[in-house]
């Protein structure tokens, strides 16, 4: 079942993967997927944050075994 899915995600999902999106809000969001969603927009504390939110979310599931889902 897909609910509410874009993103990076999306293909993914479509496809019956199990599938998240980390995404940022704030001004620079607003131009992800535009003509205006170039590299100088990036910015490497957000990859270390969302990095951090990805590492901390597997270990909790890595910790819960076979009870999640």
């Amino acid at each position: 079942r897909v609910e509410a899915v874009w993103g990076g995600a999306a293909p993914f999902a479509h496809h019956g993967f199990d599938a998240i999106s980390l995404a940022t809000a704030g001004r620079s969001a607003w131009s992800v997927h535009t003509a205006r969603d170039t590299a100088d927009n990036l910015h490497p504390k957000g990859f270390e944050q969302a990095g951090q939110v990805a590492l901390r979310l597997i270990e909790r599931l890595a910790s819960k075994g076979d009870s999640v889902g």
